[in-house]
């Protein structure tokens, strides 16, 4: 069983199902641990060394940069660096 995250726009009265599973749909990487949420977004931690594999384009399993050139290009631009035993990452997922 695979974990979902399903939102509802009360206002435009339709919702949205995701799957919390990397590399699929919407979502680029993890969705890390969700500690919070609030009516504007979700907040989640990933941690250093899971957001490290994918800045390095590749490990033993994945090639990122092939798969995911776009999305990899973003992640350097953002980031010069990753340190793999460096603090969590905040992640915010806004609710559009």
């Amino acid at each position: 069983m695979k974990p979902l995250l399903g939102v509802y726009n009360k206002k435009e009265d339709t919702s949205y199902i995701a799957s919390l599973e990397p590399y699929t749909g919407k979502y680029f990487f993890s969705f890390g641990q969700i500690i919070g949420f609030d009516e504007h977004a979700i907040y989640t931690i990933i941690e250093s060394s899971d957001l490290k594999r994918m800045w390095d384009g590749k490990d033993e399993y994945n090639d990122f940069e092939s798969t995911y050139p776009e999305q990899i290009k973003r992640l350097r631009e953002k980031f010069s660096t990753v340190r793999e035993d460096g603090n969590p990452f905040l992640v915010i997922y806004s609710i559009n």
